[in-house]
């Protein structure tokens, strides 16, 4: 799956930055060996371009990165990433090295933070893509659930706990209200890790939701996306 016509912003002997007009992503292709100065300073050029095209869903490509960089792992995690996620990034697809050395790196600092659902790592380029092209359409279906409840009147706490933290419109409802997962699985009558499980997806069947939509007291059209 390629690249839509990339829009060169900033060209380093470690680091090519370019932007994805098409799908307003942020491609970066990190080269070579890289050490603390390097990581530091390309990482911020690319918070700085972030914010400056507006493109919020980052391609962090490490396949031709080479050797160990951890020790600036601890500044990415702690001092990086909760910048990053402060100016708006929404997704950021990191692709490992083939090195070793590097792989370690990316994962040293990957178990410095909460990752949570907007950061990733794969092995594949392919699979990056279609994670980011993913989120995309989920974006699109998200923003029609936003503007149909903000019509319909539903509360502004849950349309913030949607968008805030990515969650589904069935556990922002159950959140809102302050009921227990396993108390919604008690109601009905399945184990808490079945509930759980039902609660993860984006769209459930109609018989699934209409069952939820009648515990939480809520019409289930509000748990549709």
């Amino acid at each position: 799956m390629p690249l839509s016509r990339l829009i060169p912003l900033d060209t380093q002997s470690h680091l090519h930055i370019s932007h994805d007009p098409g799908r307003g992503w942020l491609y970066c292709d990190w080269i070579g060996y890289q050490t603390v100065g390097s990581v530091q300073e390309g990482c911020d050029r690319m918070l700085e371009l972030m914010v400056g095209e507006q493109a919020f869903k980052v391609l962090n490509d490490n396949t031709r990165v080479l050797g160990i960089w951890s020790g600036a792992a601890s500044w990415v995690a702690t001092d990086w990433f909760p910048r990053m996620r402060e100016a708006g990034m929404l997704r950021f697809a990191w692709i490992y090295s083939a090195s070793r050395f590097s792989q370690i790196s990316t994962d040293t600092a990957l178990s410095l933070l909460d990752t949570g659902a907007s950061i990733k790592v794969f092995y594949e380029t392919s699979e990056a893509f279609e994670w980011l092209d993913e989120s995309d359409q989920r974006e699109a279906q998200m923003t029609a659930w936003v503007e149909q409840n903000r019509r319909e009147g539903t509360p502004a706490q849950v349309v913030s706990l949607v968008l805030s933290h990515h969650w589904t419109p069935v556990r922002a409802w159950r959140e809102y209200l302050g009921i227990s997962q396993a108390q919604m699985a008690s109601r009905l009558g399945i184990s808490q890790l079945e509930y759980a499980a039902r609660e993860t997806v984006l769209h459930l069947n109609a018989i699934h939701r209409e069952q939820i939509a009648a515990v939480l007291g809520v019409r289930s059209g509000l748990l549709e996306v």
